[in-house]
């Protein structure tokens, strides 16, 4: 890249940040956000993804299918050496109060929704990563859980040897964040108290993303009826409290599978819901059962790359 130097004196004290001519050579990684109904085929997909996998599962069953798949094509996968699963401990967090704080409690008479809010917040912020995890109550719970999710992956991030990080169900994980910021049941709800609504949920999912972005990255997520004044509509989309996945990733898929066909006949299917990097392809059914992987899928959103850049 060709230097252009400018004064220091217009970047402050220290060393200046250096400008370059930027080259047309950079490739976007390919971040995929795929729903679908259980055995669709989504942690299959996930387990054709490019280079070294870092694998974030976030449900039981995601590890085997996606480790099977790695296998298969001969991936390498490293992952948590305990499982983050929500919690290790169920019938613990059964028995603690949904929340240190409760709206009308004596200790906190008079407080508003929003002072309560900010006081759980910052209770939040002194739980350590490492540390224990918290018993005084579930919503603290969840944030140490979230906590230790999101070291793992800005580790993956950082690591030049992964190449993809698949968070295997993303949809799972957010609702976890929901928990670590408003509690299980939502005793201090952002909708109730005239909060926007889940705005500080949706800021950490938002600066989540952006952090893990650098990577080519699979966001799995259950299939969750659309619906229109109170009515089901025969639309879909993924199953998550974040709204708004679809302005972070390249492209959206549903996975579906029919088995009133054989495997090669199109049993399994996946159709572009969108596609920013590629609107051509959106609404089409993309690829079909043996078809269905990563390489192919970046090819046909990226057509100026080869498939072997994706292997």
């Amino acid at each position: 890249m060709k230097t252009t130097n400018i004064p220091q004196s217009m970047t402050g004290s220290g060393s200046p940040i250096r400008l370059v001519t930027a080259t047309g050579g950079y490739q976007e990684p390919l971040i995929v956000c795929t729903y679908g109904t259980p055995g669709s085929g989504k942690s299959r997909l996930a387990g054709t993804a490019p280079g070294t996998i870092g694998l974030i599962p976030t449900e039981r069953k995601s590890r085997q299918t996606v480790l099977k798949t790695a296998e298969e094509f001969g991936r390498k996968v490293i992952m948590p050496e305990i499982d983050l699963i929500r919690t290790d401990n169920p019938m613990l967090l059964g028995q603690m109060p949904q929340s240190c704080i409760v709206i009308g409690d004596a200790q906190h008479k008079g407080w508003t929704a929003g002072q309560i809010q900010d006081e759980m917040q910052e209770m939040a912020h002194a739980i350590k990563i490492d540390g224990p995890a918290p018993t005084c109550c579930q919503r603290h719970k969840f944030r140490h859980h979230v906590n230790r999710v999101k070291s793992v992956a800005f580790r993956m991030a950082a690591m030049d040897e992964i190449k993809t990080i698949v968070i295997d169900t993303f949809g799972a994980l957010v609702e976890d964040f929901s928990y670590a910021n408003y509690g299980v049941t939502g005793l201090i709800d952002p909708k109730e108290f005239g909060f926007a609504p889940r705005e500080d949920m949706n800021k950490e999912v938002r600066e989540f993303l952006n952090n893990i972005t650098v990577k080519n990255l699979v966001l799995t997520h259950h299939s969750a009826d659309v619906w229109k004044d109170g009515k089901p509509t025969k639309l879909t989309k993924p199953m998550s409290m974040f709204s708004k996945i679809g302005h972070y990733v390249s492209v959206m898929l549903e996975q579906k599978r029919n088995d009133k066909v054989g495997l090669g006949e199109g049993r399994y299917v996946v159709e572009v819901k969108d596609c920013q990097a590629n609107a051509s392809l959106i609404g089409l059914e993309l690829l079909y059962d043996e078809n269905i992987r990563f390489d192919q899928l970046a090819t046909a959103v990226y057509p100026d790359t080869e498939l072997e850049y994706w292997q």
